[in-house]
């Protein structure tokens, strides 16, 4: 799921507008460091926010500001005490409880992300973010029915909010509402021409329907948008897989391997479609040479890895193939186990599918 972005930063800048007027000591400490913020040195803005507190210890803005660049540091729990002060200071900061919400997130804390989203909607009923929010937070519970009301209720407040409807197409997604989905991506293009990833979605959509050719246009318009986009081009390549597309799909996966800074999951998604594309064309040789380079490359990551990517599809494709000859489709299904497999699991499986690769092709 796409995250939600812009609320922290929208926050200083409506916090900057508040200390040019009777600007004290501990405001000039605040607004140093917003401008520290703004060139991503989150410490050097800590200490400043910090230098303001210390001058004014119910600086409620200075917390707010500081619980920002923790944020910008990754350094959720720090973050969210600073809001946490700040809010009690303020008990009805609402711009604090929705950063709080995001934060609780990041952290995968999702209920407490809800709580806090639920205290901004109540000081502020209108509050459209905070629904939004809400419903990010729901839709990572698999609270789906629960996400779409919020979305809706956010649209309602915001008709603008495209990425309300961006993600709540990927909820209608979930509860196979396809049409649903397709008419929130739509209008989440319509609000933003540039969403590279509401065409990604779609194309998620499009490949459910097994409307292959519509999601490889729809992947490739995203990509125009975005032309760096990993999960777009890895995205594609699985979709000219599904679409019997092998040449282009061997192509892709390639041509990813070679990128720098390519993650580890997509390294080895890019490596099964590559080796399978090969399996299906019939070219054992290279189907073999790329699977021992494979399970070389499997063998050398140090630990477990993030797993995201979802293998259902191309495993449903597999399994229906009538192309594949028993002992091919096998060994496809066993490399997508193993994928499938936490890391040490994994390794455990190693053998086996090296067992199957012999009896294949040796």
């Amino acid at each position: 799921m796409r995250k939600n972005q812009g609320v922290l930063s929208i926050c200083i800048l409506i916090t900057v507008m508040s200390f040019f007027i009777g600007c004290n000591d501990s405001m000039k400490h605040v607004v140093s460091g917003i401008e520290y913020h703004k060139k991503g040195k989150y410490n050097e803005a800590i200490e400043e926010y910090k230098k303001a507190i210390e001058i004014d210890p119910k600086f409620t803005d200075a917390y707010f500001n500081m619980g920002n660049a923790y944020y910008g540091l990754n350094k959720y729990n720090d973050a969210i005490a600073a809001y946490k002060k700040a809010i009690e200071l303020d008990p009805k900061y609402t711009k604090a409880y929705n950063n709080m919400g995001i934060a609780y997130g990041r952290l995968k804390e999702y209920n407490k992300a809800i709580a806090a989203f639920q205290k901004a909607t109540e000081f502020d009923p209108k509050d459209a973010y905070a629904y939004s929010s809400m419903g990010w937070a729901l839709l990572n519970l698999k609270r789906y029915n629960e996400a779409i009301a919020a979305f809706k209720k956010a649209i309602e407040l915001d008709p603008k909010d495209a990425d309300a409807y961006n993600n709540m197409g990927i909820a209608c997604r979930k509860l196979k509402k396809y049409n649903e989905a397709i008419a929130a991506y739509k209008k989440t293009i319509e609000l933003d021409p540039k969403d590279a990833y509401a065409y990604f979605n779609m194309g998620n959509v499009l490949i459910d329907l097994k409307k292959h050719n519509d999601a490889i246009a729809a992947y490739k318009k995203g990509i125009e948008i975005d032309p760096g986009s990993t999960p777009g081009k890895t995205g594609l390549a699985e979709v000219y897989f599904l679409a019997a597309h092998f040449n282009d799909a061997y192509a892709l996966a390639n041509d990813l391997l070679k990128e720098k800074d390519i993650s580890t999951q997509f390294i080895l998604a890019m490596r099964f479609v590559s080796i399978s594309s090969l399996v299906f064309q019939g070219k054992s040789a290279e189907a073999a040479a790329e699977l021992k380079e494979f399970i070389k490359f499997y063998r050398s990551i140090p630990g477990e890895y993030e797993r995201t990517w979802d293998y259902s599809t191309i495993k449903e494709f597999i399994t229906g193939n009538k192309k594949l000859a028993p002992e091919q489709r096998k060994l496809l299904l066993q490399l997508v186990d193993l994928l499938e497999s936490p890391k040490e699991k994994g390794d455990k499986k190693l053998k086996q599918l090296e067992n199957a690769v012999r009896d294949i092709f040796y």
